[in-house]
């Protein structure tokens, strides 16, 4: 065992007790010590970061020898529960080169969080030890009186790992930035300053000290110089409604490849559709119209001069219901720049994403619906900070709810599905968004590539899937391939 004793030795640093086992010393493996103080590690390579130390070590055989450095050490070892790979840092580690063995602190781990538990099992030498925190579990099997970790050194710069023992401030803040689809930070310290949400308790202003550092948002975001905008927008909900249809390229798993937006000026907020043709935005416009102008009285219809909203039966329409139709200049699509802006806006999220889980591009219309809903229950500066959601409903948006794009979910299996005892009680699948038409979530099943919409989930928002296994599930299932599936879904660290 390790332990810091306050007694006074003759460098004033301290002294340790240590007593280790007997055998080889192999990175590959760690023995958790029930009294010790502080983590111990005999392989100097091992340390990330070093700095000197000379605190005196009672060794086993009562020899004395002292510390050599502290610093910070990085271990690999395996999420028993979604079999990836995490990464363990273990602060503050202290080096000896005569040690025999690498001792985990199970004092410092239960500081960080970590959560002890054994196996019930009558045999004590058969019993296994784990470590629980925030859903991820380490197992540690019992040899010679001992519970040892197996681990592996973890590869320096590995962006595809999580980190499991990061700080709060640094997780917290990253994972709402996630969830809310790649939001800058100061839109969300708005957020938390001024109480706009309900549902985003965990995230707090000290959160902000340090800098959001996301690589995903520097590689996928852009800017251009703003037009100058002449004409007053309106101010009253409902009052003027505009829409733009935007081709992507590229086709999703629906066979979509264009999106239609169309956006409330007063309030900024949108509904989003996904079309296979140019003409499929029309009656989208009236049955929008037709659903809205129950309770509201829209003025104003805007778009380009493009045939799809151009057209003899829309403006029969449009002059029905007493609305007038205010047409854009042709090549000039800042006139209607609210949906112009905003397309790019949104597909700079879409690719946001996309870079951070490794999502194939044929599901870039599932990403968008989510960033659609996340954005209107985003703050905006046009609004003084208020978000789209409660400028139209008049009451703030309930973010509890919100999980992070393309995260893998466990869908419950319902007993009358399941064909015994033995099966399990959930499936695996790929959280893509929120049902459109009930209350559930949009999800991707990472077996048959099929998708469902469930109500009872489980979310595991640390993790995704291998991209490779994602384009050979979705060729599969959409494009009639042969290959055959890897037994096991490979998970993998966002």
């Amino acid at each position: 065992m390790v332990r810091v004793n306050d007694a006074d030795d003759h460098d004033g640093q301290g002294t340790l007790a240590a007593a280790v086992h007997s055998c080889d010393a192999n990175f590959d493996e760690w023995m958790v010590d029930t009294g010790a103080g502080v983590h111990v590690c005999t392989d100097w390579s091992a340390f990330s970061s070093l700095r000197e130390d000379s605190v005196s070590f009672i060794g086993w055989q009562g020899d004395t020898s002292k510390s050599e450095a502290c610093g910070q050490v990085n271990i690999g070892t395996i999420d028993v529960v979604s079999g990836t790979e995490v990464t363990l840092e273990l602060e503050d580690a202290r080096y000896t080169s005569g040690g025999l063995t690498n001792l985990l602190s199970l004092e410092r781990l239960e500081q960080c969080g970590w959560v002890p538990s054994y196996s019930d099992t009558e045999d004590p030498a058969q019993r296994l030890m784990y470590l629980d925190r925030g859903g991820v579990w380490l197992e540690m099997p019992k040899r010679d009186g001992h519970y040892w970790l197996q681990t592996k050194r973890a590869a320096a710069g590995d962006v595809n790992m999580c980190l499991v023992t990061t700080t709060q401030k640094q997780s917290q803040l990253m994972r709402w930035h996630m969830r809310f689809a790649h939001l800058n930070a100061q839109a969300m310290k708005q957020m938390v300053l001024k109480d706009m949400v309900d549902g985003m308790k965990s995230l707090k202003l000290k959160d902000f000290d340090e800098p959001l550092d996301c690589i995903a948002c520097t590689t996928a975001k852009q800017k251009r110089r703003s037009y100058k905008r002449h004409n007053k927008r309106s101010k009253v909900c409902y009052e003027r409604i505009m829409s733009g249809v935007c081709p992507i390229g590229v086709d999703t798993i629906g066979g979509n490849i264009y999106f239609q937006l169309i956006q409330d000026e007063a309030s900024r907020y949108k509904w989003c559709y996904l079309l296979r043709h140019k003409d499929e935005s029309t009656p989208n416009v009236k049955n929008l119209i037709l659903e809205l102008e129950k309770e509201h009285n829209i003025k104003w219809f805007s778009s380009d001069r493009g045939g799809e909203f151009i057209n003899n039966k829309m403006k029969r329409f449009l002059a029905d219901h007493g609305i007038k139709l205010w047409k854009t200049n042709a090549y000039t699509p800042e006139e209607n720049c609210l949906v112009a802006k905003l397309n790019g806006t949104l597909m700079n999220k879409v690719r946001a994403i996309c870079e951070t889980t490794g999502l194939p591009d044929s599901l870039w219309g599932e990403v968008l619906m989510y960033v659609v809903e996340v954005d209107n229950m985003s703050p905006i500066k046009a609004l003084s900070g208020m978000t789209p959601y409660e400028r139209l409903t008049g009451t703030k948006p309930d973010v509890g709810n919100l999980h992070v794009c393309g995260c893998v979910a466990f869908a419950h299996v319902p007993k009358k599905k399941r064909a015994s005892k033995l099966s399990p009680t959930a499936v695996p699948t790929l959280f893509l968004g929120y049902a459109q038409t009930s209350l559930g979530f949009r999800l991707l099943d990472l077996r048959s590539g099929d998708l469902i919409e469930r109500r009872d989930v489980s979310f595991r928002e640390d993790i995704t899937v291998d991209s490779a296994y994602m384009e050979l599930l979705l060729a599969r299932r959409y494009d009639g391939s042969q290959e055959e599936l890897p037994l096991r879904v490979p998970y993998a660290r966002e």
